[in-house]
């Protein structure tokens, strides 16, 4: 295949925090590496600019409006008591504000996309892309790629859906119905508009309607998350004489999706097991379960510490001094979450904390050694406590694990998204 130019558009991209940004950041990694131009169109605070980035990407940025500055700072837990009280008003006019312009549902930012669409245009009036990328969440992104396309500014156009919509993205005010409706809309004028399709592998035998016509289009994907780096050590030191055991969680925490209250036991009995260390659990990034953690944290026999959303380098740094990393399933049956694979990828220890029996993930993980898949809060907490007093090591085979998982790194996805191209361009 030729070199080809790929604007690739998206909310979030490192470091700015954000599991979309950080997959889009190893899809353009991987095509650079083919020799492609990958570009980044994203979103940022501040005034608009252009950073060069270390692996040959040149990454644009367009504002965030008042709202999406607000919004951001809310989810990162920045706001100041003053920004709060101010947060709720805006949050409730802005539900108001979006009832009476309902026609731009699902996009739930039009006067964002408006700038956004401008910045889009002036920069692919400058470097002929040969095709555009444009990932959900959010559906803004979409759109801006959708308009770019129906105003014939751009030759190739590939929505990719990293997730899709389920009954609990249904607004309060809106009956589900219409729900359903405006999303079949937007989805299904985006599929007549695209060139290819990307979805979820999970979706594959899904049978949603908005992608029916688009079949011939469609290619499904895995989220490409397994990034293997020979130069990480994998575990091969004794816990046994520690005077602290780390373990860290880095993602989304969810009292309706992802609660960790069953980890949380199960952390509190291993410290109970285990009265000559200290257990430190480090939590990074989105929750709303601080009430949870918070009346947990009163009389834990172990220390937690909460740190907000942080870049990616610091993650990166912390999970290699972690000794365990933490792993807690959702409630999304048969979806395999992307953290699933980082976790493997980086040949530590995972507590994999298992509240729901249809995750996904759960057979990757039954079939990864260095996985401790703890279901009951009491015999999970011993298995942990009598191999940390064992002086055991647990080994894994690098090349076997790479094997299973490699529809889910990105060098397996981008050959397939080239390959669906290059059926285009024949």
């Amino acid at each position: 295949m030729n070199t080809l130019k790929f604007l690739l558009i998206t909310d979030t991209y490192p470091p700015t925090p954000g599991a979309t940004g950080k997959i889009v950041e190893t899809i353009c990694h991987q095509l650079i590496d083919r020799g492609h131009t990958a570009d980044i169109l994203s979103r940022k605070n501040g005034k608009e600019e252009i950073n060069e980035g270390v692996r040959g990407e040149r990454v644009y940025y367009c504002a965030y409006g008042g709202w999406e500055r607000i919004h951001r700072k809310h989810l990162s837990n920045e706001l100041c008591l003053a920004e709060r009280g101010a947060y709720c008003i805006l949050t409730y006019l802005r539900k108001i504000w979006l009832a009476f312009n309902l026609c731009a549902f699902p996009n739930s930012e039009p006067r964002a996309t408006t700038r956004w669409i401008k910045r889009a245009k002036s920069i692919t009036a400058n470097n002929h892309y040969d095709c555009v990328i444009a990932f959900f969440r959010p559906y803004s992104a979409l759109d801006v790629g959708y308009k770019l396309k129906r105003e014939g500014i751009i030759n190739v156009f590939i929505p990719y859906y990293l997730d899709l919509v389920e009954e609990r993205d249904c607004p309060r005010f809106m009956p589900f119905q219409l729900f359903r409706r405006k999303i079949y809309e937007f989805d299904n004028k985006t599929v007549q508009a695209s060139d290819v399709v990307v979805l979820p592998k999970a979706a594959e035998n899904g049978g949603f309607q908005s992608f029916v016509s688009a079949k011939d289009k469609i290619v499904y994907l895995n989220f490409p998350t397994a990034v293997f780096k020979k130069e990480k050590a994998m575990c091969n030191v004794s816990l046994r004489e520690k005077e602290i055991i780390r373990f860290l969680f880095a993602g989304t925490l969810d009292k309706n999706f992802r609660n960790p209250e069953k980890t949380l036991f199960i952390l509190n009995n291993l410290a109970k097991r285990l009265p000559s260390q200290t257990i430190i659990f480090d939590i990074y990034g989105r929750s709303n379960c601080e009430a949870i953690i918070s009346g947990f944290d009163r009389n834990a026999n172990f220390v937690i510490n909460m740190h907000g959303l942080v870049g990616k380098e610091i993650i990166e740094q912390k999970e290699t001094e972690a000794d365990f990393l933490v792993n807690i399933s959702n409630d999304y049956k048969g979806i395999v979450p992307s953290k699933t694979f980082e976790l493997i990828a980086t040949g530590k220890y995972i507590l994999n904390s298992i509240t729901n029996g249809d995750d996904g993930s759960l057979k990757f993980f039954n079939g990864h050694s260095l996985s401790f898949n703890v279901d009951d809060v009491e015999n999970g907490a011993e298995i942990v406590a009598e191999f940390i007093k064992s002086g055991a090591i647990l080994n894994v085979d690098q090349d076997d694990v790479i094997d299973r998982c490699r529809e889910y790194t990105p060098e397996y996805v981008v050959d397939s998204l080239l390959s669906k191209l290059e059926g285009i361009n024949e």
